[in-house]
């Protein structure tokens, strides 16, 4: 018997009434649950189940599901969180698949603020690709969003043919502009180098010119390796290491402050901003 829907009533759902009929599992587990609640969420009557409940109230209904599967699915539909069971990506998958043969449209089920959506984005960085291939055949676009940035360290290059159905050609675009819109941007941001500060007795524009062509060289090496997981430490220790030579306290100043200012427009490179193309 499941330890959530109980024969007394549903723990944590607002329903005054107690469940009015069972369903039993493949593998022998009864859940008690409220035909009203699964009719009003159902454009089929839960798969024709509904129109088979006796009037009795301790009617049980075989269904065709695995126990876990069916907790994810029954927790979804009462508004309830099932992450204390510690569902497995497999399990959870499965119940989102499987709403459509119950009448259910995931999108009521995966979003924002919702235990599922909460639930999934949670299992994103263990399974990023397999994750954002869900939303992507369900439609799920903030899903899609928010479990993106899991997606950074991917090599696109390595996406199966299968995989790439899945994703179908709207999010395998958007994956694929995900990339390369981060990479841009970075190219971007490392085109200008650092100010030139007032010339000195010490250090002349012309002088200056070697932190620039250093910059430059620098830029052309992140713009030729550009990826779009590179991180803020990357990227500080790879252009901070052009003033370990510089002995102009200026040029120092600037180059610091230049960096500072690359790192600020890197990290507020918005991934929803380039995944909602």
């Amino acid at each position: 018997m499941s330890t959530t829907f109980l024969p007394g009533g549903v723990v944590g759902a607002t329903e005054s009434q107690p469940p009015n009929f069972a369903f039993m599992t493949l593998d022998s587990v009864l859940f008690y649950v409220h035909s009203s609640v699964l009719q009003r969420q159902s454009t089929n009557h839960f798969d024709s189940l509904l129109l088979t409940i006796p009037s009795k109230s301790d009617a049980v209904v075989p269904i065709k599901q695995k126990s876990e599967v069916m907790n994810v699915l029954l927790h979804s539909m009462y508004g309830l969180s099932c992450a204390r069971y510690s569902p497995s990506f497999g399990t959870v998958q499965e119940s989102v698949d499987i709403m459509h043969v119950y009448g259910l449209d995931p999108s009521n089920y995966v979003a924002p603020s919702l235990p599922l959506f909460s639930l999934l984005l949670s299992q994103a960085p263990l399974y990023p690709l397999a994750v954002y291939a869900l939303a992507a055949q369900h439609g799920l676009h903030e899903l899609a969003v928010s479990s993106s940035s899991n997606l950074l360290s991917l090599d696109l290059s390595t996406l199966s043919d299968e995989m790439s159905q899945k994703l179908g050609p709207t999010y395998l675009k958007k994956l694929f502009f995900l990339h390369l819109g981060r990479c841009d941007a970075l190219k971007r941001y490392l085109v200008e180098p650092p100010h030139p500060h007032p010339p000195t007795d010490q250090c002349s524009f012309v002088d200056q010119r070697q932190l620039s062509t250093a910059w430059s060289l620098s830029a052309a090496y992140f713009a030729w390796e550009a990826k779009a997981d590179i991180s803020v430490g990357m990227l500080e220790g790879t252009m901070g290491a052009l003033g370990a030579h510089l002995t102009c306290s200026d040029c120092k100043r600037v180059l610091q402050e230049r960096i500072r200012n690359l790192v600020v427009q890197w990290t507020l490179v918005k991934v929803r901003r380039l995944c909602a193309c």
